[in-house]
């Protein structure tokens, strides 16, 4: 006897989810920028030259930054959605210059959504929220940068927003988003 296959829905991000990822990204760079210097009486970006290693330090921390992105979405995986690591690839991706992590197997979408939201909380809320409380300009940029490295992750989320928390997901693999699955 034949099943008939399982049905499925995509939650791509389309140009609402891209706009609205921009706006909160830019707002969030604008106010950050403005908040240390209010509290601190500088620019966060007069920091700048302080930079350990000059250009190469910044590339390192660039090249770190985009690799600790990925293993966070990875950890984050494994972890909410108890994931073993084999279901977990890492690709190329040529968008991103770089590796992109996903999870090979479907997984409910609040674990999906948990993996996104990682690296915008951990490189960038709380490099932001620390620079901005122990007056450490060069910390809120690297805040700052590692947002604009979410800007897709931002995005997804927005995209997925209306899909149940323990809807089985699967990361889309040409847009931006997600495709539902029945199990």
């Amino acid at each position: 006897m034949r099943h008939a296959p399982a049905a499925s829905a995509e939650a791509t991000a389309g140009t609402r989810e891209l706009l609205g990822s921009a706006a909160l990204v830019i707002a969030t760079v604008v106010v950050s920028l403005g908040m240390f210097r209010a509290f601190w009486h500088r620019d966060a970006l007069a920091d700048l030259t302080r930079q350990p290693g000059g250009w190469l330090g910044a590339i390192a921390i660039v090249a770190c930054s985009a690799v600790a992105h990925e293993l966070l979405h990875a950890i984050t995986w494994y972890t909410a959605a108890r994931l073993p690591w084999r279901a977990i690839a890492f690709r190329p991706g040529w968008r991103t210059m770089g590796f992109v992590a996903s999870p090979d197997v479907p997984i409910p979408a609040r674990a999906y959504r948990a993996g996104l939201a990682a690296p915008a909380l951990v490189l960038a809320a709380v490099p932001i929220v620390v620079g901005l409380a122990g007056n450490l300009g060069l910390l809120v940029l690297w805040g700052l940068f590692a947002l604009l490295e979410c800007f897709s992750d931002v995005a997804t989320l927005l995209a997925t927003r209306s899909v149940p928390g323990n809807a089985a997901v699967r990361s889309h693999p040409e847009k931006l988003g997600c495709i539902t699955v029945a199990l």
